[in-house]
C-alpha cells in the first residue's frame, strides 16, 4: 500500500481512489467528497494509505472501523483492548461526517459487546491496558476507560442483557459533541472564555445530535448521553436533574466519567492516581455521586489498580499486574526498574507488602514509558507470566 500525503487530498473533489488505514482497513470509498481540512488533517495525522497493484487483497467489512480481524477474541485481552481503542478513534472520525458512511449505531453496539466479552474474559487485563494508555487521545482514552469500569460495574447496580449493553454505548459515545473541540480547550489552558464554557456545558446535546445524525435511535443511549454530567445533588448539567430523577445507568456514567476524567492526563491538568480520585469521589459520594455505586468502584479498582506503577522503599519501580485474588493476599506486582531506576528485560515478581518492598509512592505512567514494551509483555505473554508466578510462589 502506499501512503497518502497532504498534497494527495483535494478538498470538494471525490477521492481517486478508497482509502485504508495501515492495516488495510477501508476508512472512506472511492468518490467521497472531503469538505473540511480538519478532516484532512485528522486523516493524515491518523496514516491512511490506499491499495496498489499486488497488494493482498484481505477481507474487509463495509466502512472498516470494525473488521472482523481487528478485535480477535482468542488474543489476550490486553491486545483486544489496543484494538477497541484504536476502533474507538475511528468511530469518533465517523461520526463527524455528515452522514457517516457505515451503520455507525451498529459499529458502536459491536465495540460494546466485544467491551463486556473482554470485561467478562480478564478483567485485569482490560483495566490495566485502560490506565496505561498513553497512544491514543485523551478523549479517546477517557472514553475507553469510562466505558470499561461501565461494563465492569454494570451488573452491581442491575444492569444486564441488552440494556447493558445500551449503557456501554453510551459510555462510549458521551463525548462526541466535545471532538471537534478538544484542540481548541486544549490550548485554553486551565482558563475558557464565556463562549467555550457555554460549548462543553452543552457537549452532551451536541453528541446526542451527533449521534442521531448517524442513525442511533435507541431512547436508553440517547437518555443516558444527554443525562451523563448531571448529578445527585442537581448541580449537574444541562437539565439539573437530581435525585430520584437520575436512574442507576445515568449515575454509573456520571461515576466512571468523572473517575476517568480525573485520572487521564489532559494538556491543561496533571492526571491523579487512581487512590487520589477514588478519594475525591468517596468524600462527594452523598452530594454528587451515588454512595453505593461508590462503594461499588472502590472495591473494584481496590487502592491500587491494575496498571498502577509504584516506587517501593528500595528505590525500585513496579506495576500491579491484578488485584488480590482474597482478602488476605497483596495484589499480583512486578518490578520494573532496578534500584538504579533502569529498565528491567525480564519484570521480577515483587511482593509489595513486605516490609522490604513497601510502597512510598505513585509514580505517573508518563515517567515510566522507556519501558512501556516490557510493560505490555506482562500481559501479552499470560501464559508465561503465570509460570513465572507459581515458580516464585512456590519458592
Amino acid at each position: 500500500m502506499r501512503r497518502i500525503r497532504q498534497t494527495d487530498l483535494v478538498l470538494n473533489e471525490p477521492l481517486p481512489w478508497a482509502l485504508h488505514d495501515e492495516h488495510g482497513n477501508l476508512l472512506l470509498r472511492q468518490g467521497y467528497v472531503i469538505t473540511m481540512q480538519r478532516h484532512v488533517d485528522s486523516l493524515l495525522a491518523r496514516g491512511v494509505f490506499v491499495r496498489e497493484a499486488g497488494d493482498d487483497d484481505e477481507p474487509m467489512v463495509d466502512g472498516g472501523p470494525l473488521p472482523a480481524k481487528t478485535v480477535q477474541l482468542k488474543d489476550p485481552v490486553f491486545a483486544r483492548a489496543d484494538s477497541m481503542a484504536l476502533s474507538l478513534k475511528r468511530l469518533f472520525a465517523l461520526a463527524l461526517q455528515d452522514p457517516c458512511r457505515v451503520d455507525f449505531s451498529t459499529h458502536v453496539q459491536t465495540l460494546a459487546n466485544h467491551l463486556i466479552e473482554a470485561a467478562q474474559d480478564d478483567p485485569d487485563s482490560l483495566l490495566a491496558a485502560s490506565h496505561l494508555d498513553r497512544q491514543n487521545p485523551y478523549r479517546v482514552i477517557q472514553q475507553f476507560l469510562g466505558a470499561c469500569l461501565t461494563a465492569l460495574l454494570a451488573p452491581a447496580v442491575g444492569i444486564a442483557g441488552q440494556e447493558k449493553v445500551m449503557l456501554v454505548c453510551a459510555a462510549l459515545t458521551r463525548d462526541l459533541g466535545l471532538w471537534p473541540m478538544d484542540e481548541a480547550l486544549a490550548g485554553a489552558g486551565k482558563t475558557l472564555s464565556d463562549s467555550q464554557r457555554a460549548l462543553v456545558n452543552e457537549h452532551s446535546v451536541r453528541s446526542v445530535a451527533l449521534l442521531q445524525r448517524q442513525g442511533v435511535t435507541e431512547s436508553l443511549w440517547l437518555q443516558w448521553v444527554s443525562q451523563h454530567h448531571e448529578r445527585c445533588d442537581g448541580t449537574g448539567y444541562p437539565a439539573k436533574l437530581a435525585g430520584d430523577q437520575l436512574d442507576a445507568g445515568t449515575r454509573l456514567l456520571g461515576l466512571c466519567d468523572s473517575y476517568a476524567a480525573m485520572v487521564i492526563p489532559y494538556p491543561a491538568r496533571k492526571p491523579q492516581f487512581p487512590a487520589n480520585a477514588l478519594r475525591q469521589l468517596f468524600l462527594e459520594r452523598e452530594t454528587r455521586y451515588d454512595a453505593l455505586q461508590v462503594a461499588a468502584l472502590f472495591k473494584l479498582l481496590t487502592k491500587y489498580p491494575p496498571g498502577a506503577l509504584l516506587k517501593l522503599n528500595t528505590g525500585e519501580i513496579a506495576v500491579i499486574k491484578a488485584r488480590p485474588t482474597a482478602p488476605e493476599l497483596p495484589p499480583t506486582s512486578f518490578v520494573l526498574y532496578d534500584v538504579q531506576g533502569m529498565p528491567m528485560l525480564q519484570p521480577k515478581l515483587c511482593h509489595i507488602v513486605n516490609p522490604e518492598q513497601q510502597v512510598t509512592a505513585m509514580v505517573p505512567v508518563e515517567e515510566c514509558r522507556s519501558a512501556s514494551l516490557i510493560i505490555k509483555r506482562l500481559w501479552l505473554k499470560p501464559e508465561a507470566s503465570k509460570e513465572k508466578e507459581t515458580v516464585a510462589a512456590a519458592s
